[in-house]
């Protein structure tokens, strides 16, 4: 991304001074210029973790398939606006099995209120009302 006429000088001095980081990849240079003028949004963010067996960790509650849900809300520097809602950022080399899996999971979480539990974390810290919204929204 270079530096146009119109950017401000704080702007353009920022892009100077990525460039100047030379031990950094190119690409990683140029994502960091990019993002710098994106608006701070706030989103909902869902985790989906495989692999964790049930009953071995204490904040992340997994099902019988060893997958384990997280949700709550992050800021990000990001282009777009309410025209574009969701975003789905999936591994490259991760299983289309998989994906589907934890898609339709996510999917059952945000249509049982997931979403309305916010910044929770998911564990059996939460007072009772709590809980039980937890278990109808985590893992259907």
């Amino acid at each position: 991304m270079e530096t146009k006429q119109t950017d401000p000088p704080a702007v353009a001095d920022f892009y100077r001074r990525i460039d100047q980081l030379s031990e950094l990849p190119m690409a990683k240079r140029e994502l960091l210029k990019h993002y710098a003028t994106g608006e701070v949004r706030d989103y909902h963010q869902i985790d989906c973790f495989v692999g964790i067996e049930p009953g071995s960790d204490y904040v992340m509650h997994s099902d019988e398939d060893s997958d384990c849900l997280m949700g709550g809300t992050s800021q990000e520097l990001r282009h777009m606006g309410e025209w574009l809602p969701v975003r789905v950022h999936i591994l490259q080399g991760t299983e289309p099995a998989t994906a589907s899996r934890l898609l339709r999971k996510a999917l059952a979480w945000v249509e049982n209120g997931g979403l309305a539990l916010g910044d929770l974390p998911f564990d059996d810290t939460l007072p009772d009302e709590l809980l039980e919204a937890q278990s109808q929204a985590n893992l259907k």
